[in-house]
């Protein structure tokens, strides 16, 4: 039987069930429609990794996410575990719309706000974050997109598989000198 990275790592945090998690995440959702109008390269795979790279920078800044939602490993990359039933209750709230555009030989899937974003459910520090994260996705393609999101966390969990917030503090980079001269001494120190 397949073991799930969950299996191997032990007790780690997928899903906070903050009681307003999934508000939060129909507010993330708005929020990233209106200031992404103007993006033609706006759609679904880069709203998925707004969300979770909001959340998961958050999670590893502030030690808490913005939404706390569980996070699965899709094709494209990481996207929110409910997505798809949240944006229904939003376009059947008349909140959203979602409007298909060919985009050369694919047909990108577009969030467009019918409602003002609400400005009252993110603190100052998780706005900034939101906001980071969009300007640093700004003008992406959907590939580009999906590339940057398929770090080690991404990587090292499977199809379909709930991605632990933990594994925001993983990376794939190498060390630096000083992250090495740190280990070697951490080291030293245990090995006595």
């Amino acid at each position: 039987m397949k073991k799930s990275i969950h299996d191997l790592v032990g007790n780690v945090t997928t899903d906070f069930r903050f009681p307003d998690g999934e508000k939060k995440l129909r507010a993330l959702i708005l929020y990233a429609a209106h200031k992404c109008e103007a993006d033609p390269r706006f759609g679904s795979v880069m709203l998925n990794k707004i969300c979770f790279y909001s959340d998961f920078i958050s999670y590893s800044l502030l030690g808490r996410p913005v939404t706390g939602v569980p996070y699965q490993r899709l094709p494209m990359g990481p996207a929110p575990k409910r997505m798809i039933p949240n944006r229904r209750q939003m376009i059947e709230n008349g909140e959203i719309k979602l409007v298909e555009v060919p985009v050369g030989p694919r047909t990108q899937k577009r969030v467009m706000a019918l409602k003002p974003a609400l400005d009252d459910v993110f603190g100052e520090d998780e706005a900034n974050i939101i906001d980071f994260v969009i300007d640093m996705l700004k003008g992406k393609t959907a590939d580009e997109v999906s590339e940057g999101s398929h770090g080690l966390a991404w990587t090292i969990t499977g199809e379909n598989d709930l991605i632990p917030y933990q594994f925001a503090y993983l990376s794939n980079l190498p060390p630096t000198a000083s992250e090495k001269q740190w280990a070697d001494e951490v080291a030293a120190e245990l090995v006595g």
